[in-house]
């Protein structure tokens, strides 16, 4: 052990005036060392304080970025943190944010579904309408509590809008042909 001390004032001494380096001590928190002439100062950076990160952290979710968009983000705008895909899920657990907020009113749902239906967004299904109440009005709500809101509000918008829930094929019926007319009605069935 007295030995790895020895190596790394080495290489402390070895650094040029105004390099830096870092390296990690622990889980949560990255040492960074800088020298200045002769004097080493050490900056301990934690990221549960930090504000900036959280409200970057929230507006990714808003957008409803996929994990890795997001972590490929936070690996760009905050280079002093590790980030894996395990950390950015332990920092987003760590701050409370989710990707679906079960908690909302459903009155402030209902709100701004009509606030979006009384203005160009009427022609909206209703995964962009999700998207539009995540981005615009900052609720985190599920696609079923937009559907079902969506349906009480305008149940004909949702005729209009082409059979939304519906599958795009029939589905097939169960019958049994047989006999020599079998290849020609395969076809229909």
């Amino acid at each position: 052990m007295a030995s790895f001390f020895v190596i790394f004032s080495k290489f402390l001494f070895s650094l040029a005036p105004g390099m830096s380096f870092s390296f990690r001590l622990k889980r949560s928190s990255i040492l960074d060392a800088i020298l200045f002439g002769s004097q080493i100062s050490f900056i301990t950076v934690n990221w549960e304080n930090d504000e900036e990160m959280r409200q970057d952290l929230e507006k990714y979710v808003r957008q409803n970025l996929r994990r890795q968009e997001i972590l490929d983000f936070m690996i760009a705008d905050y280079p002093m943190y590790a980030w894996s895909i395990r950390s950015l899920s332990r920092r987003l657990q760590h701050f409370n944010i989710k990707y679906t907020d079960y908690s909302i009113e459903l009155e402030d749902v209902r709100k701004a579904v009509k606030k979006e239906l009384d203005s160009p967004g009427v022609l909206l299904g209703y995964r962009a309408m999700q998207q539009k109440v995540r981005e615009v009005h900052g609720l985190n709500a599920s696609r079923d509590l937009v559907y079902a809101v969506m349906g009480e509000a305008d149940p004909e918008g949702l005729k209009f809008r082409g059979g939304v829930g519906k599958p795009k094929r029939p589905r097939r019926k169960n019958v049994f042909v047989s006999g020599v007319r079998y290849d020609i009605l395969k076809h229909y069935i």
